[in-house]
């Protein structure tokens, strides 16, 4: 048996960016800074994710899961390797998030809120406009390649 599945609650560190695949699909991909505590004591360390979101989620992501948001991500680790321009081997992983929540109001540190999307449906928050789409169909690249992803 495997698994591979991350959850991770954090503040987006970038106002996500909504690209589209050559086939027209809609991706987004954003940063998460993740706090935990610091072995042995102390001060707390701030792990950073890069995120990335597919379909409707990434829609959903790019108009409200901007910088400084309270968020829940719900996904997978993929580890994938590349060449850059001048030939260098680079290995990057990214979370490919299936679900993403708003946990807060929008307004830094502020309570309540929420909602998100994932691939039951959107969630309404309670202080934004409702989202009138259709469930999310897959989230994940399905046949494409990493050559189109547009990052």
């Amino acid at each position: 048996m495997s698994l591979n599945k991350i959850i991770l609650v954090g503040r987006v560190t970038r106002d996500p960016e909504l690209r589209y695949t050559s086939n027209g699909k809609p991706v987004a991909k954003f940063g998460l800074a993740v706090d935990r505590p610091r072995v042995g004591g102390g001060d707390k360390e701030t792990d950073f994710f890069d995120i990335v979101v597919w379909q409707k989620t990434a829609e959903f992501a790019s108009k409200w899961a901007t910088k400084g948001r309270l968020v829940a991500v719900d996904g997978r680790v993929e580890i994938r390797d590349y060449e850059t321009q001048d030939g260098q081997k680079k290995r990057a992983w990214e979370v490919i998030a299936n679900d993403l929540r708003l946990l807060d109001s929008g307004k830094q540190g502020g309570q309540g809120g929420g909602g998100g999307y994932s691939e039951g449906g959107y969630e309404a928050p309670s202080r934004e406009p409702a989202y009138s789409g259709a469930p999310a169909p897959d989230h994940g690249p399905g046949d494409m390649s990493v050559d189109d992803i547009p990052f």
